[in-house]
């Protein structure tokens, strides 16, 4: 019994260890915003590569942070966050969120989180130049674990 019990809280330290939290962080450069009323935006769908060495683990979300840019030219500029399943058609889980500002999300927590799901960040302006191109990179950091 002695030498068993060695064992089993290596192998359950090592367990422990295998279920961190994990993050897979992007940035992408959203579509300039043609015209006043038409959305610039920057999408990324999750891929196989973002989730190595899993096995026949299942991700869960825990929260995205977003780093939102902005658009200078453009006045009046509102952004929208979609979050969309392999399953979901259009863009109806979605949330407000500010230009050039960097937020903390949970409200997708419950949403399936693996291959194929995808963050859409719609940038929106009132009025401003024509082809208005955004100051940066929207950048999103999905934060994750194994269970």
């Amino acid at each position: 019994m002695r030498t068993l019990l060695p064992a089993v809280l290596l192998l359950v330290s090592v367990s422990g260890a295998v279920m961190a939290d994990q993050s897979i962080t992007r940035s992408v450069t959203p579509f300039s915003i043609t015209r006043p009323g038409v959305a610039g935006g920057a999408m990324y769908t999750m891929r196989m590569a973002d989730f190595p060495g899993r096995g026949w683990k299942t991700p869960r979300l825990n929260s995205i942070q977003l780093r939102t840019t902005y658009f200078p030219n453009s006045i009046g500029e509102t952004v929208e966050v979609c979050f969309m399943s392999v399953s979901q058609r259009g863009l109806n889980n979605c949330i407000d969120a500010s230009p050039n500002a960097l937020i903390k999300i949970e409200r997708f927590n419950t949403q399936r989180f693996d291959v194929g799901v995808s963050l859409y960040v719609r940038h929106h302006a009132q009025d401003g130049k024509q082809n208005s191109r955004p100051a940066g990179q929207d950048t999103m950091t999905f934060n994750y674990s194994y269970y």
